[in-house]
């Protein structure tokens, strides 16, 4: 399943200050296709990953998807799947729950489940059963990591994703997203070189002229 984003003079603002515009770019994610969002902080890299999402509309311009046999999409719902800072975990959800509720909403591949994440993390069957309220900062960051790199979908979007993670889970990060290239497309918004640097195509947005250079 692959999805064709298209970004037609897309900007986007927030009080009164642009953060890039007239972006024109056109991607297609499709199985072992890899993009990196690049800049330094306040840039707008997880916006624009935002925006490829549909989690946020652009101030000018537009962000438009097609799926299989070039039909039009109003939003990429089950195409795309997210994992961002911006986005929160339900704290009061056990594990389980969680994984559960994603499930019916984003199908995971074959064989990727809350069982193989324990696994995965070295973590005791208990965590199931707790809340994600008492979960560290790198065990959420995980969480989230995975809800994205293991959705079936044709693209997996991830912003930041070593945020709080320790050695152990940057080399799971690593695993799980070479992993998920075997499927799917994976994009990545970062400016640590370790995030993307399997990435076959880089987009770096300029702060300096708020507009975006493909490298």
């Amino acid at each position: 399943m692959s999805l064709e984003i298209h970004l037609e003079n897309a900007g986007k603002s927030y009080y009164r200050q642009w953060l890039f515009r007239a972006v024109n770019q056109r991607w297609i994610a499709k199985p072992g296709q890899s993009l990196a969002l690049l800049g330094p902080n306040g840039s707008g890299k997880s916006t624009l990953a935002l925006m490829i999402a549909g989690q946020v509309e652009p101030s000018e311009g537009s962000c438009t998807w097609r799926g299989d046999n070039q039909q039009s999409l109003q939003a990429p719902l089950g195409y795309i799947a997210l994992s961002s800072p911006a986005l929160e975990l339900p704290e009061e959800w056990t594990l389980n729950e969680w994984f559960n509720f994603q499930n019916e909403l984003v199908p995971f591949r074959k064989g990727c489940d809350a069982e193989r994440f324990l696994h995965d993390c070295g973590y005791s069957k208990k965590l199931l059963l707790k809340p994600i309220s008492t979960y560290s900062s790198g065990m959420k960051q995980r969480v989230k990591l995975v809800l994205a790199l293991w959705a079936d979908v044709s693209l997996s979007i991830v912003d930041e994703p070593c945020t709080n993670l320790d050695k152990t889970g940057e080399d799971l990060y690593v695993s799980w997203v070479q992993e998920c290239l075997q499927h799917q497309a994976v994009l990545v918004a970062s400016n640590r070189l370790e995030e993307y640097s399997f990435c076959q195509e880089k987009w770096a947005l300029d702060p300096h002229v708020q507009q975006l250079r493909v490298e």
